[in-house]
């Protein structure tokens, strides 16, 4: 992105950045690149829930809230 944005002429025709990743969370660096292109918006392309930070005692049966929880932790950190 930053290689990209560097040229005023290139950067004028993106209106924002699509961000995606599949383990962990990258909030400090949306948190980065909002600061970095405060004009530009930043774009949330799915949300995920990845198996390894499944807590152990987790619950799939019906009415348990852990994946919904998992869920709302990127999709929350993200807008944050």
């Amino acid at each position: 992105i930053g290689s990209t944005f560097t040229d005023i002429a290139v950067t004028n025709v993106f209106d924002g950045i699509a961000v995606h990743w599949y383990k962990g969370d990258y909030f400090d660096q949306l948190a980065h690149m909002r600061d970095l292109y405060p004009t530009k918006l930043l774009i949330n392309t799915e949300a995920t829930y990845d198996k390894s930070r499944f807590p152990d005692d987790m619950s799939f049966s019906e009415g348990a809230w852990d994946f919904g929880l998992g869920y709302a932790h990127d999709i929350l950190g993200t807008l944050r």
